[in-house]
């Protein structure tokens, strides 16, 4: 099962930075002819939130040739009361993989994805993770 929708429009593009919102829902890719913009998000009753995100190997500047969205798991300190779901999402460069980390936690029974957008919202404070 996907768990993103439409992120296959950056592929062939090259990525030059990376920016998370200081609230950890907010992704932004400067990209060769523009900018990416992405949001996690939560089902009803749950949290979503952007981990980590690791940058590639040998820097920006890589075109990404492919996306592979990696089988979701349960982070080791879910209770039973409370799961915690790891979901990534690698984008293969010519520079390396950067790997996008998002987690949602609820009772089990909910999920998260993440999803392109057309902007970020007004007074969102992003900062670069990237060099």
């Amino acid at each position: 099962m996907s768990y993103y929708s439409g992120i296959d429009n950056i592929r062939g593009r090259t990525i030059h930075a990376v920016y998370i919102s200081d609230d950890k829902v907010y992704l932004t890719l400067e990209l060769d002819d523009g900018y990416a913009h992405f949001w996690v998000d939560g089902d009803c009753c749950s949290n979503t939130w952007i981990e980590s995100v690791q940058l590639p190997a040998l820097g920006m500047g890589g075109i990404i040739a492919e996306i592979i969205e990696h089988p979701t798991f349960e982070d080791a300190a879910s209770t039973e009361d409370d799961c915690v779901q790891v979901y990534q999402t690698i984008l293969v460069t010519t520079m390396g993989e950067m790997m996008v980390e998002y987690r949602n936690a609820s009772n089990g029974y909910y999920g998260g994805s993440i999803h392109p957008i057309e902007k970020i919202p007004v007074g969102t404070n992003m900062r670069k993770v990237s060099p």
